[in-house]
């Protein structure tokens, strides 16, 4: 059993932001095939003053060093300057790649929170909201008829744009039928959320329904 206490927490959004996502890739098709010599917590216990050492000397030389100047991805500003400062340095340095590990990501791109790609909903409203403004979103409204139309219809200058759009509402609506009605709950239901540095702005009503743009 796992026990957390928080000021207005939720799972979905504040427990992710405290765990790491990492994935190890074994270079083969069916990992799960491979034979191993070692348990890693059993060899993880056993190392575990060489494992001290290392990141204590990791520390003590990127605090004797200039600081890394980072920009963004976290409001944790001791884990920023404990464990974030400390790995872009290494890498800035070209450390990582010396060691064999290569090229590292920055920790707080790897924060679960921070992720998209396991979402296909977030993945998707980001996909539609480029698709709108590949249309012209940015400068012309638009109404959920004129995104099903971008939706159904091809057209060899736009079909880019088009295919976006497409690929974004299949995310969001996973095999539910595609109409008029069912795209203006998808703008309605993001109106004024962030994806991608933009976010879709209701820009009045007439009666053929809400006219939306996109805004960045």
């Amino acid at each position: 059993m796992l026990c957390a206490t928080g000021n207005n927490a939720t799972l979905g959004s504040d427990l992710s932001r405290r765990f790491l996502c990492c994935r190890i890739d074994t270079g083969v098709e069916k990992p799960s095939t491979l034979r191993h010599s070692f348990e890693p917590a059993t060899l993880a216990k056993e190392t575990r003053i060489q494992i001290a050492t290392a990141v204590l000397t990791i520390l003590k030389a990127y605090w004797a060093d200039q600081p890394v100047t980072v920009e963004g991805g976290s409001d944790f500003h001791e884990w920023t300057a404990l464990v974030r400062e400390p790995i872009l340095w290494l890498q800035l340095l070209g450390l990582t790649v010396e060691a064999g590990i290569g090229d590292v990501t920055d920790p707080a791109m790897a924060l679960g929170g921070d992720s998209t790609q396991d979402d296909p909903t977030a993945v998707g409203h980001a996909q539609l909201l480029e698709g709108l403004k590949q249309m012209g979103g940015l400068n012309k409204t638009f109404q959920a008829s004129d995104v099903y139309k971008w939706f159904g219809q091809p057209d060899p200058q736009t079909q880019p744009a088009r295919d976006m759009i497409r690929e974004g509402l299949d995310n969001i609506l996973s095999g539910k039928s595609v109409n008029p009605v069912s795209i203006g709950r998808v703008l309605a239901y993001r109106k004024d959320r962030f994806a991608g540095g933009l976010r879709l702005v209701r820009f009045g009503d007439s009666k053929l329904g809400a006219h939306w743009k996109v805004s960045s």
